[in-house]
């Protein structure tokens, strides 16, 4: 539904939400570009009642999380958008769930009192990681930390994916927004000689360490 679309008079009574995205499997292999166009074009079949920006050159009031790499899954894919008319924004799951690709899924919508402040509240990110079973965890860390000095990173055990794996343990690295996580795998790859690493966004926290 195209509201308002650079019309002169705005909706008397306009929202905000976070909708928080999962994208795994074969969709992993999708650009970001191409996971945006799928979110806009399941809202517009679904619908949506977005809120336009005034002006020559309308767009919807849409705002992203930071980009994910190709080739990674995610938990937490988010975004913001601002919705215009009746305030039914818990249907919207249902909604746009049914005109999603496979592997895209909404998880989650939650009303936001502050908007634009997605990227802004994140600081930290978490990610889960598949590495060697024999992979000595504590130089890893030591060698992390001397690459990243400036910057906070923390290796934890993933105890709920490690399982009986004989070939590979699973481990949540939790770092800065602002390091690059080409950089984090290259200094693992030459650590541990292990090329291929499978990466999942699981979360963002805020400044205090709080998720989002």
């Amino acid at each position: 539904m195209l509201l308002n679309k650079g019309g002169n008079n705005p909706p008397s009574f306009t929202f905000s939400v976070r909708l928080r995205f999962k994208k795994e499997g074969l969709v992993r292999f999708i650009s970001h570009l191409d996971f945006t166009r799928s979110i806009l074009r399941a809202m517009g079949r679904a619908d949506i009642p977005f809120l336009y920006s005034q002006g020559y050159s309308p767009h919807p009031k849409i705002s992203f999380g930071p980009p994910l790499s190709l080739g990674w899954e995610s938990e937490t894919e988010m975004m913001e958008i601002e919705l215009a008319g009746k305030n039914d924004w818990k249907d919207l799951s249902e909604k746009i769930n049914k005109n999603l690709p496979e592997g895209l899924m909404l998880s989650e919508v939650v009303f936001v009192s502050k908007k634009g402040l997605l990227n802004k509240e994140i600081k930290y990110i978490a990610y889960r990681l598949s590495l060697p079973r024999d992979l000595d965890k504590e130089l890893l860390e030591r060698k992390l930390s001397a690459k990243f000095a400036d910057k906070k990173i923390e290796i934890f055990n993933d105890e709920s994916r490690s399982g009986n794996d004989l070939t590979k343990n699973y481990f949540v690295l939790k770092v800065e927004e602002s390091v690059k996580m080409k950089d984090v795998l290259n200094e693992i790859t030459e650590s541990s000689g292990w090329f291929y690493i499978f990466v999942k966004r699981l979360a963002f926290y805020d400044k205090d360490g709080n998720r989002i």
